[in-house]
């Protein structure tokens, strides 16, 4: 059975992530126990975030245990794109690849929706199957950044469409632009669209790399694509 990603989203404010959290291996006296300084886990919205960030960045069968309030939550991984965070510190491109994942499930409008992930990593690649590509053809957007920097940094260019549109893509703002120039509707830069400003994209997923935003260019880069047909 291929795997959809059920998303949903909140109000957009990442400046609570950054801190020690981003930079502290997920260990105590349980290895598997992570105990953040950032306080996203003393509150429930920050552990819907937390959420996300281990599942982007601990592969399938991978789990931490989120402590707060003398307890715990079992956050579990999926796309395995920085696994070494369960024993050591986020590398600058770990940052990069679980910014970018978790930018991708943001949704302004709070809704559940079906979305495809995908880009030039190895472990992301591995999730997306043939039935996959071929049901979620619309390409919506493609995100990147560094939401653990101090200011976070948030870029999203806009994607191709497909054949048709996706009943669902008035479902999916991130990529619209708000009434402030150059800024989304969920407060990311609006970098302009992927095949202008990304230098390369996938034969096969059609997903971007080297895509600039700000003074630099990001690879480490996560498009989204969209079904065709409703669930």
């Amino acid at each position: 059975m291929h795997r959809f990603r059920i998303i949903v989203g909140s109000l957009f404010f990442f400046a609570c992530i950054h801190g020690s959290f981003a930079e502290t291996p997920s260990s105590s006296n349980d290895e598997n126990v992570l105990r953040s300084h950032s306080g996203l886990e003393s509150t429930a919205w920050g552990r819907d975030w937390l959420k996300y960030i281990v599942r982007c960045a601990l592969p399938a069968g991978s789990s931490i245990d989120v402590a707060h309030d003398g307890t715990s939550d079992r956050l579990d991984g999926a796309f395995g794109l920085a696994p070494q965070w369960k024993h050591a510190a986020l590398d600058d491109a770990g940052k990069r690849w679980v910014s970018a994942c978790v930018l991708g499930f943001v949704n302004v409008l709070g809704v559940h929706v079906l979305i495809s992930m995908r880009g030039d990593n190895a472990n992301l690649r591995a999730t997306v199957s043939e039935t996959e590509r071929r049901d979620f053809a619309f390409q919506e957007a493609a995100f990147y950044g560094d939401i653990f920097a101090d200011p976070p940094t948030t870029f999203v260019c806009r994607g191709r469409g497909g054949p048709r549109t996706s009943p669902v893509r008035d479902k999916r703002l991130c990529s619209d632009p708000s009434e402030r120039a150059g800024i989304s509707r969920c407060e990311m830069i609006i970098a302009g669209d992927c095949s202008a400003v990304c230098t390369e994209e996938d034969p096969r997923d059609h997903a971007y790399r080297g895509c600039r935003g700000g003074d630099r260019v990001f690879d480490e880069v996560v498009t989204v694509f969209l079904p065709m047909a409703t669930e």
